[in-house]
């Protein structure tokens, strides 16, 4: 969503390490040699946008051909892709 009324979430490194499934010191690694989105700063902590997040992931699984899976619905496969839960 954008525009005026769309909602902005914040990832905090621990959330962030959910969504990703890395662990911390891979997403600092990650952010340092620019594989990952650089956070930025509030207050003291680092923050990602969530859609932010949620894209690297997206974009990570069309590399290697893995569907992404959001709870609760089915993948959509291409012509050719096979799906083994």
């Amino acid at each position: 969503m954008s525009g005026p009324n769309a909602i902005t979430v914040l990832l905090f490194i621990g959330e962030v390490s959910k969504i990703t499934r890395l662990s911390r010191r891979t997403i600092q690694k990650y952010v340092d040699t620019g594989q990952f989105p650089p956070p930025f700063k509030i207050g003291n902590r680092n923050a990602w946008l969530e859609s932010t997040v949620l894209d690297w992931v997206t974009a990570q699984s069309k590399k290697q051909r893995v569907p992404v899976l959001t709870p609760g619905l089915a993948p959509i496969l291409k012509d050719g892709d096979s799906y083994e839960p």
